[in-house]
């Protein structure tokens, strides 16, 4: 019987490992992830890997979900208390947006888990998905126990805000490979976005009202 002191041990050593090799990914990609290079990087014995993970893809279809716990529990501390839509997405966006600019490779991790490790980008979308609904249920219909129709369209609005989150980064937050943050304007005009969309399926209420303060970007006169 393992003593807990080994146990401990054992999980610091995968964490090590994953986080190797989620900035070997960042710099070189899943397909120039190779176990040396995650060995060299977690500073560990080649053989050593072996005693963690079975196989490369193993490791990868642990990896996202394994390595983004912490930017995940940093956007759901920002956006507790939120008492508006709004207010949930700005802060979570903006506690998103500033861990992916101190934490880079996680952009390259994810945007390249569809070929790679399309089970672990599942497994990572589910539970952003799980934690984004119970955020939201609770600032639209509080404690109220849904039916299964609501439910449904909870998991449907969520998965959809959680793509056009994705998008406004890679259009506008993606300067050379580098996370640069997103545009006041383009952040105003997103957040308006997704209030009104949240109404039009939820009907309004004063938990997805904007504040009257709220600005409403200028027209840009520039065409593309």
């Amino acid at each position: 019987m393992r003593s807990a002191k080994m146990v401990e041990r054992n999980a610091n050593m995968r964490t090590q490992i994953l986080h190797a090799a989620a900035r070997v990914i960042g710099r070189y990609g899943y397909s120039g992830c190779t176990i040396a290079r995650v060995a060299a990087r977690a500073k560990i014995a080649h053989g050593t890997f072996y005693l963690y993970f079975n196989s490369q893809q193993q490791l990868f279809d642990e990896l996202l979900p394994s390595v983004t716990g912490e930017m995940l529990g940093m956007v759901g501390e920002a956006v507790r208390g939120a008492a508006t839509v709004a207010e949930m997405e700005e802060r979570g966006l903006r506690a998103n947006f500033a861990y992916l600019k101190k934490h880079p490779y996680i952009q390259r991790l994810g945007s390249e888990a569809e070929v790679f490790a399309p089970k672990a980008k599942r497994e990572y979308y589910d539970k952003v998905n799980r934690g984004y609904r119970r955020t939201l249920k609770r600032i639209i219909h509080g404690d109220i126990l849904l039916t299964p129709d609501m439910q449904a369209k909870y998991d449907t609005v969520g998965a959809m805000i959680e793509g056009a989150r994705v998008r406004l980064l890679e259009r506008h937050g993606i300067e050379s490979g580098k996370v640069v943050g997103v545009p006041e304007d383009a952040m105003q005009i997103y957040l308006r976005f997704v209030v009104g969309g949240i109404e039009a399926v939820f009907g309004k209420c004063a938990a997805t009202a904007l504040p009257e303060t709220f600005p409403m970007p200028a027209a840009s006169e520039k065409s593309d």
